[in-house]
């Protein structure tokens, strides 16, 4: 089986800890592909990819770009159900769902599929809360909304949170140096790369990017990872995704926005977690 250029398929905690389950290379051209395999069987070129566009609490639109290429994994952003519905043109606008806060966590609204026209509302708990829905345990850490890890130990990812101090979101600012970047202050801190050992294929962060989002309580959070093997080994690959990952800081946009009519929303209805059942013995 050839490995592929972007390997997500060799770990779950690729998500998590941007592990690189296998090795790869970068030719002159900026194309990955895996050490050994000869260039004909190269794959796809890695590049800043498209634009992401939401509706944020009613008080933001928010915006970025994400990587694209060959097995990139795309953003978890749910669709935009109001773009198919009649009577809520306030809110069909943007290609990816709008989030709305509401007592105290955020949501996103889909529909029923057995109608297919009734609008509930899940809680994006996992991502904004680093906690489960169902009954409210905490997990310990917050779920991305974008990852990538690549070829070599280097990796990406976007989170959007409800910082909690107990959660650990203390410490992707402490120590970290104010940047304005687009006319929003950044908070950022680099750290020095990790010997992860001279054939891991791991990877720990790098820079932390923390944009506080005015007038609400939530961060926007990006985060570049690799290892002292990424940079020795493979520099030409870390050098282009790092400056892709800054491309990607300079993509985002907060742009204030009108909140609709309440008359114009539909009712909140919550839809309501099943419990997993538990596998047969």
């Amino acid at each position: 089986m050839m490995l592929r250029t972007i390997f997500f398929g060799c770990s779950a905690a690729l998500f998590s800890a941007f592990l690189g389950g296998c090795y790869g290379a970068l030719a002159p051209d900026n194309r990955l592909y895996p050490s050994g395999i000869p260039p004909h069987q190269q794959t796809g070129v890695v590049t800043l990819g498209p634009t992401y566009s939401f509706r944020f609490v009613e008080k933001w639109r928010i915006s970025h770009a994400w990587v694209q290429g060959v097995n990139i994994l795309p953003c978890r952003y749910r669709g935009n159900v109001f773009g198919r519905l009649p009577g809520f043109s306030s809110l069909a606008s943007e290609a990816q769902g709008p989030m709305f806060e509401h007592g105290g966590g955020v949501y996103s609204a889909t529909t029923f599929e057995k109608t297919g026209d009734q609008i509930v509302f899940f809680e994006l708990s996992y991502q904004l809360l680093g906690e489960r829905t169902l009954d409210r345990k905490f997990e310990g850490k917050y779920t991305p909304f974008c990852s990538q890890p690549f070829s070599s130990p280097n990796g990406m990812a976007l989170w959007i949170v409800k910082p909690d101090a107990a959660k650990g979101t203390d410490m992707w600012v402490d120590g970290a140096v104010p940047t304005v970047i687009n006319g929003r202050t950044w908070l950022v801190k680099k750290v020095p790369s990790v010997d992860m050992g001279p054939a891991s294929d791991r990877a720990s962060p790098m820079e932390y990017w923390t944009l506080k989002i005015p007038n609400s309580p939530y961060w926007l959070h990006m985060r570049f990872s690799g290892s002292r093997r990424s940079i020795e080994e493979y520099p030409t690959e870390h050098t282009h995704l790092l400056a892709l990952f800054h491309q990607l800081i300079e993509s985002v946009k907060l742009e204030p926005i009108t909140p609709v009519d309440p008359s114009s929303m539909p009712p909140f209805i919550l839809s309501t977690p099943q419990p997993k059942q538990e596998a047969k013995k």
